[in-house]
């Protein structure tokens, strides 16, 4: 399962154009970012990238048996600061 976490960028450097972690596609990231929860440091997910993944798990959701889950698992936020 991929997990994403929601950040605030701390800095303004935090919103400099950089490569999505995912597809490589240079892009600025805004004062909440999207980053890859892995062992080591990948760049914050673009919007078109986050989009579409949220897409494919609600659309793998819906699909899903009901088991009394209230929401798609895999996307969580967090307060930095």
């Amino acid at each position: 399962m991929l997990e994403i976490e929601l950040a605030r960028a701390l800095e303004p450097e935090m919103m400099g154009e950089q490569p999505c972690g995912i597809c490589g596609a240079d892009f600025q990231p805004e004062a909440v970012l999207a980053q890859l929860v892995t062992d080591s440091y990948l760049p914050p997910v673009c919007e078109p990238c986050l989009s579409h993944l949220a897409r494919r798990a609600l659309a793998t959701w819906l699909a899903a048996p009901k088991t009394g889950t209230t929401k798609p698992s895999g996307i969580r936020s967090t307060a930095a600061g």
